[in-house]
């Protein structure tokens, strides 16, 4: 029996040896269409909610089929959470909008000019954060009062956990608070030629991509991690993901690779942190990375939806992570599942944990191959767990995938 550690999308490859596709080589697009750039999403209670450009907002339940909701307000939209029941985003001119169930919104009081950027929560305040260093700090989504961030740069991306709020900004500045947003001090301050893409925090630790570039020259940027497990000391090194080419000479001989390219905002969900390059490794597909922990391996898989999925900002609805593209479209993946492959004698057995429902195995002799699916039969989860047999004869070769009945 072969493990498969951490998670699969439900489409693996099935040779003899066993060989798996990762999850995250697979995305489909949604039929939705818009000109509008999406910015953020945020789910709760079954809800996934988007925010972007022009005052966008949309709703879905599925991830597939998205809805115009009005927001009420022309300006951009650029961050949204969920916080004590209501949906809470923040936008250009300071604007602060909230909801409850995603369809009916309620403008709260404009106090400040500064155009807001990032959002984010512990259980007991609110932190919304903006250009020229501004922090806004609120228990409730309505009232906000101002905090001193210690900082002039914009700041953009943020991200709670070990009792430490981390934001991070232009010229890789970092700033932190350890007494619930009161007081904040910059733990990392940067140049002008770097850049943090996003903060997460999951399984303990924190993870920011950064990326150090030099604009007249002809080199491509170099990658790096910055870690940290209370949010104050802060490692960094260089970013060597596992090599998604193996065999070229990209790749070293311990399986790695430096990535030399910029990343999209990280994220912390469904047990691993993810991001995507938005640029690198030349002439080449670009990889979604991902790790279990905050100073543990990162691995890279390539998708099908490359380039769409380059600069991607990265949600996840308790089933299926969520991409919007800078290319203005929404992709999805499939359920989310941990699988193990089981050999027999006379058989192969696919075991399935995860997320309960019912699935059709699928083989295709090729991914490439123009031929349509061939179901060979179903699974059912039940308690998280289930099974479908496979007559070792029938399927030696070529791919499996699992897809959900529901679609």
């Amino acid at each position: 029996m072969r493990l498969i550690i951490g998670l699969c999308l439900c489409v693996f490859a099935f040779t003899s040896q066993a060989q798996l596709i990762h999850p995250l080589e697979h995305w489909e697009l949604s039929p939705f269409k818009t000109t509008n750039e999406l910015r953020a999403i945020t789910t709760a209670n079954g809800l996934s909610v988007v925010v972007g450009q022009s005052g966008t907002i949309l709703t879905s339940q599925d991830g597939w089929n998205w809805a115009k909701q009005n927001s009420e307000v022309p300006e951009d939209l650029n961050a949204i959470t969920f916080f004590k029941g209501k949906f809470v985003a923040g936008g250009s001119n300071g604007r602060i909008i909230t909801s409850t169930n995603g369809t009916n919104w309620t403008l709260g009081s404009i106090h400040f000019r500064a155009d807001l950027l990032g959002i984010g929560h512990n259980a007991s305040s609110l932190i919304a954060v903006g250009v020229s260093g501004v922090i806004v700090k609120s228990s409730d989504g309505i009232i906000w009062t101002s905090r001193k961030s210690s900082t002039t740069n914009s700041l953009s991306k943020i991200a709670y956990g070990a009792g430490a709020f981390v934001v991070v900004g232009n010229n890789a500045v970092l700033v932190s608070s350890i007494d619930a947003g009161e007081t904040w001090a910059v733990r990392v301050a940067g140049g002008e030629y770097q850049y943090f893409s996003g903060v997460a925090f999951g399984n303990g630790g924190f993870v920011v991509p950064e990326t150090e570039y030099c604009p007249r020259c002809d080199e491509l940027p170099t990658s790096f991690l910055f870690t940290s497990t209370n949010g104050i000391d802060w490692k960094r090194n260089q970013f060597f993901p596992s090599c998604p080419f193996q065999g070229s000479s990209e790749c070293f001989t311990n399986g790695l690779s430096p990535f030399t390219g910029w990343f999209s905002p990280v994220i912390f969900d469904a047990g691993i942190f993810l991001t995507v390059g938005a640029e690198g490794y030349a002439n080449r597909p670009v990889p979604l990375f991902t790790s279990q922990n905050a100073e543990g391996r990162w691995d890279s898989y390539l998708s099908d939806q490359n380039p769409y999925l380059s600069s991607a900002r990265f949600g996840f609805d308790g089933q299926r992570f969520i991409a919007l593209s800078s290319w203005y479209g929404i992709y999805r993946s499939n359920p989310v599942l941990h699988l193990q492959l089981k050999s027999t004698p006379t058989n192969r057995e696919v075991q399935l944990f995860g997320l309960n429902g019912k699935y059709d195995i699928q083989a295709k002799s090729t991914l490439t191959s123009t031929s349509a699916w061939t179901t060979l039969g179903n699974a059912t989860v039940i308690s998280n767990s289930g099974s479908f047999l496979m007559n070792r004869t029938r399927q030696t070769t070529g791919f499996l995938r699992a897809v959900s009945k529901s679609e």
